[in-house]
C-alpha cells in the first residue's frame, strides 16, 4: 500500500484504514484483514477511489 502513496491511519476491529498522507482521498481505503478472499466489488471500488485501473493493479502485482 505504501508503494502507491498510501499511509496506514488506524485499525478498527479487523479493518485497516489507509489514506493519502494529506487525507485527499474522497473515501479512505479499507482493507479487511480477517478474510482470505477479497470480493471483486471491493477491488473495483478501491481502484476507482485511487484513480487506478485493473491494468495498474495487474502491473503492480507482477512487479
Amino acid at each position: 500500500m505504501r508503494s502507491i502513496g498510501l499511509v496506514y491511519k488506524r485499525t478498527e476491529g479487523s479493518h485497516e484504514i489507509w489514506d493519502k498522507s494529506d487525507n485527499s482521498l474522497l473515501r479512505p481505503v479499507v482493507i479487511v484483514t480477517n478474510k482470505k478472499d477479497v470480493p471483486d466489488f471491493h477491488v473495483r471500488t478501491t481502484l476507482k477511489n485511487l484513480g487506478l485501473t485493473q491494468e495498474d493493479l495487474e502491473d503492480w502485482l507482477n512487479e
